[in-house]
């Protein structure tokens, strides 16, 4: 038995897409997006998020560096990737720097540190 297709009627194709589709969103939202995934895209940075939402005080790069078995230069590359995204925040004690979670956070930021074990 043979099935017919529906026929459509003619209707003018709109540039490229059968059904219209939303506008792009605002370029600078999705820069911003990009940059604060861009950021925690990384197993070593969600372990330092990890460390820092569960401290009860701002944590010294020394203690990063023994928690996680990887070098200080990287521990700091991280910490300075989440910096620039605006998710940490840190002092300078002496010779060592502590850091903590940046206060304020936007909506963006809040959610994917909930998403946080």
């Amino acid at each position: 038995m043979k099935t017919r297709l529906p026929v459509f009627p003619d209707t003018e194709r709109v540039r490229g897409c059968c059904l219209p589709v939303a506008p792009p969103a605002p370029p600078a939202e999705v820069e911003a997006l990009s940059a604060l995934l861009k950021a925690v895209a990384d197993p070593a940075r969600l372990q330092i998020l990890h460390l820092l939402r569960a401290a009860a005080a701002p944590v010294c790069v020394c203690d990063l560096t023994a928690a996680l078995d990887i070098g200080q230069p990287t521990v700091s590359h991280h910490l300075a990737r989440l910096k620039e995204a605006g998710l940490v925040m840190s002092r300078k004690r002496g010779v060592w720097a502590y850091y903590a979670l940046a206060t304020n956070l936007p909506a963006p930021a809040a959610a994917i540190l909930a998403l946080i074990p």
